[in-house]
């Protein structure tokens, strides 16, 4: 579904799309996320495999 949406929006021209997914990605040193923030850092290790696939989606 996400794939379609942002197809979509590539379409429709959407200047910026906010991905709707159930986002868990916590870093371990983040208290709170910024879009310039969002690949530094390492994932909680009880997240690593589901937030890594959330991260690049």
């Amino acid at each position: 579904m996400s794939t379609y949406l942002m197809e979509v929006a590539r379409l429709t021209r959407v200047k910026k799309f906010i991905n709707p997914i159930s986002n868990y990605t916590n870093l371990t040193r983040l208290m709170e996320f910024r879009e310039e923030e969002w690949w530094d850092g390492q994932l909680h290790e009880s997240v690593l495999v589901y937030g890594f696939v959330r991260k690049a989606s």
